[in-house]
């Protein structure tokens, strides 16, 4: 399940633009095999900082940072593949990866509503200890 699609891209493009970077058979039209790897691309970069969270990916429900994200990231592949990445998708792109990294490092998070718990089995501080040695039952008549 990929995070964003052509439409999104349509959304943020021109259909001028999208024909500029994406239409390899020159045909006048985006290629649509084309845009699907440049969204696989961003996609799989986006997983591999968000499992570090010990969360399953694909991400289901998506949430509507990680779509923007897979947008931009797509973008960005794109005009890579163009060799022609402007200044602020450069810049675009750098913010997405930094966010990224704090998802990974704990410190931002997927943007999900408040009533979604993210990466359930780790939602919470896991403690690994012995087993008490003393409790109220062990206590009984003191």
């Amino acid at each position: 399940m990929a995070y964003s699609t052509k439409a999104d891209m349509e959304k943020r493009l021109t259909r001028d633009e999208l024909v500029s970077l994406a239409d390899l058979n020159e045909d006048g039209n985006p290629d649509t095999d084309v845009i699907d790897q440049a969204i696989a691309d961003a996609d799989a970069l986006i997983d591999s900082y968000v499992r570090v969270r010990g969360l399953d990916v694909p991400l289901s429900p998506v949430p509507t940072s990680v779509r923007q994200a897979s947008v931009l990231l797509a973008q960005y592949n794109l005009q890579l593949g163009r060799g022609s990445v402007t200044e602020d998708i450069g810049k675009a792109r750098d913010d997405v990866v930094k966010w990224l990294t704090d998802i990974a490092a704990g410190a931002a998070t997927l943007g999900y509503d408040d009533d979604h718990t993210e990466g359930e089995p780790y939602a919470g501080v896991e403690i690994d200890a012995q087993d008490r040695v003393y409790d109220r039952d062990k206590m009984k008549g003191w």
